[in-house]
């Protein structure tokens, strides 16, 4: 509960809330802040990409695999998409917070814009840092299930390409059209996120 309101709750009540007086392009910083907040800008996108390729990764498979069989999950597989829509909002309202932060301070010191950059990253890394070695934990013990509910399911199914090797799992087509669909999901969703991240950067290092 407190990783979602801090990924969430904070950066939106940011983002509704601060004002820039001298509008959201005033263009007024020197080079070198331009520059500097273009870098934190590109890490911050950077960030996210690595976030989509790890945490968001892991989520969408248990989605994708397992919340359709409370056996693995459990009441747990509500918290799965719960997990992959508090990282969605805090990945855009933590980027328009950082844009209207740097826009607001563009004036100030170089510390307060390296801050604010690492308060936005935070956001986003929160729930890592609370429940990194039980998620990870707990994401191990259903994917044994998996692997266990699959060989049982092996023996008993006659269609679907059986190994002879021992601990093997089967790979039926819905299997493979699953693992299709999640990996072009993910290459399309990488895509839109680096378009959006570096015309974002760009556009913030412009107004600053």
């Amino acid at each position: 509960i407190i990783s979602l309101i801090i990924q969430t709750v904070v950066p939106i009540a940011i983002d509704s809330t601060l004002s820039t007086p001298d509008g959201l392009c005033p263009n007024q910083a020197n080079p070198l802040t331009k520059f500097i907040g273009f870098t934190l800008c590109m890490f911050f996108v950077v960030l996210t990409i690595s976030l989509c390729l790890g945490k968001l990764r892991g989520l969408g498979f248990l989605k994708l695999f397992c919340s359709n069989d409370v056996k693995l999950l459990g009441w747990n597989r509500f918290f799965v998409d719960l997990g992959i829509l508090s990282n969605m909002i805090s990945m855009g309202a933590a980027g328009i917070a950082q844009y209207l932060l740097f826009i607001r301070n563009a004036d100030k010191d170089y510390v307060l814009l390296l801050l604010q950059s690492l308060a936005m990253q935070f956001v986003l890394t929160c729930d890592e840092k609370l429940m990194m070695s039980a998620w990870k934990s707990w994401t191990k013990k259903r994917l044994a299930n998996l692997m266990r509910h699959d060989r049982d399911k092996s023996v008993k199914e006659e269609e679907g390409i059986v190994s002879e090797k021992d601990g093997d799992v089967v790979m039926d087509e819905s299997v493979l059209m699953k693992v299709k669909l999640m990996y072009l999901a993910e290459a399309s969703f990488l895509v839109m996120v680096s378009t959006v991240g570096i015309v974002w950067s760009i556009a913030l290092a412009y107004c600053m």
